[in-house]
């Protein structure tokens, strides 16, 4: 991971997904947005997801991105 993704995960307090580097620029802005918006208690579930699932968790097709994709004002 490069150094500003490690700054990014320092801020956020929680991984990035794994597959983070392959999304287009605007992606990986909303997924940060999409982040850095949960509660606590969501990052303790999102980081859970992420550490089960592993390469098969997929951030953006996941129920809360999408909703919050949906309601979000990008």
């Amino acid at each position: 991971m490069s150094t500003s993704t490690n700054n990014i995960m320092d801020e956020l307090g929680v991984p990035l997904p794994r597959n983070f580097e392959t999304y287009d620029s605007t992606t990986k802005e909303h997924i940060i947005a999409y982040i850095h918006h949960l509660s606590d208690i969501e990052k303790t579930a999102y980081t859970i997801a992420l550490n089960h699932l592993g390469s098969s968790f997929n951030i953006v097709k996941s129920n809360g991105y999408v909703d919050w994709f949906k309601r979000s004002d990008r």
